[in-house]
């Protein structure tokens, strides 16, 4: 027979004594904040997250320092609770930081949704600026360079990433296997478009290369925007197993299933949305800038600067262009938000 409030003594009570001390200690009966910052305290998630897996469950041991808790008899293992040493079982499982990388590493595949797009659309539009016009392959194969600049911004994801979680021999197989392949894959990108921008984009071997750097292009930039970080290049026998994928869609990201009409509906509102979106800024953002950024790049600003100023002067033009593409870039990601305070 269990006394009343035994759970609550030797269990709860441990917990909640542990957390405490973490932010606070007791100085003539009174609880004084202490003087340390969240990033070396173990809180309330770190915590969780050692429920989350066997691995986690491994490291509860009772104050002997041997004794495991899970090898325990089950039927002993209830009553050995109030003998765990919670202070060495519990440890910082995140790095917290604060730094602005956290939209690198958290909203990656949005920033892969917009820059990829704004690429495009300005490579194509551009075209009269670095080719002639009836160069198309050269000019086709700028714009299936977007692959390119998806993978990329992963790469640096994926680096970001490692500013983030603890500091071990599976986390860094993990990600350098992700870093690893991604490194390939922007070779894979890359080394059709090399021909035809650096040798001959006017035959029939640069057509045929144009036409493998559009389709390596629209296939990298699509898988990298629909799989989760998580799942690149991810062992099959691993995917899904890995404890803190595992307690995610367990707790964390435990959304209520929907049905295949549901899903499929949600899923048609986010593609219109975004393709109104991207439709409605290459007619009214990126194509009305054409013809300007075609005039700036032809104007001979050199003439117009005494000679100390000529150097200044003859990279004038350029200059302006890029502003004006770092200004239409805010403007493309401002242009989302509005679409997106229109669809809420």
């Amino acid at each position: 027979m269990v006394e009343d409030g035994t759970f609550l003594r030797k269990v709860v009570k441990p917990i909640y004594t542990f957390l405490r001390d973490q932010s606070y200690k007791v100085i003539a009966g009174e609880l004084v904040k202490k003087e340390k910052d969240h990033t070396v305290t173990i809180g309330y998630d770190d915590c969780n997250e050692l429920f989350w897996s066997r691995n986690g469950i491994k490291r509860i041991r009772l104050k002997d320092g041997k004794t495991q808790l899970i090898n325990l008899p089950i039927g002993e293992q209830y009553s050995a609770l109030g003998e765990v040493d919670w202070k060495h079982a519990f440890h910082k499982t995140f790095k917290e930081r604060r730094t602005a990388l956290h939209l690198v590493v958290n909203f990656s595949r949005v920033w892969i949704i917009h820059l990829t797009a704004f690429y495009a659309f300005m490579a194509y539009t551009t075209a009269p600026i670095y080719s002639s016009e009836n160069d198309y392959s050269f000019r086709w194969t700028l714009v299936g360079l977007m692959g390119s600049i998806a993978t990329l911004f992963t790469l640096f994801a994926a680096c970001c990433e490692l500013a983030f979680i603890p500091s071990s021999l599976k986390n860094s197989r993990i990600l350098g296997r992700r870093i690893f392949y991604l490194f390939l894959l922007l070779i894979l990108n890359i080394a059709p478009a090399v021909y035809t921008l650096l040798v001959n984009s006017r035959n029939i071997i640069s057509i045929i290369l144009t036409i493998v750097t559009m389709i390596t292009g629209i296939i990298t930039t699509i898988c990298l925007i629909i799989i989760p970080p998580h799942d690149l290049f991810a062992r099959k026998a691993n995917r899904g197993r890995n404890a803190y994928v595992a307690g995610n869609r367990t707790f964390t990201a435990n959304y209520a299933p929907l049905k295949t009409t549901e899903r499929a509906l949600s899923i048609g509102i986010w593609v219109l949305v975004f393709f109104c979106k991207l439709l409605e800024s290459l007619f009214f953002l990126i194509l009305p800038v054409a013809r300007p950024f075609k005039i700036l790049a032809g104007i001979n600003t050199a003439k117009a600067c005494g000679a100390g100023g000529a150097m200044l002067c003859s990279v004038m033009s350029y200059g302006s262009i890029g502003l004006s593409v770092v200004w239409l870039l805010v403007l493309f990601f401002l242009d989302t938000y509005m679409w997106w305070i229109s669809k809420f």
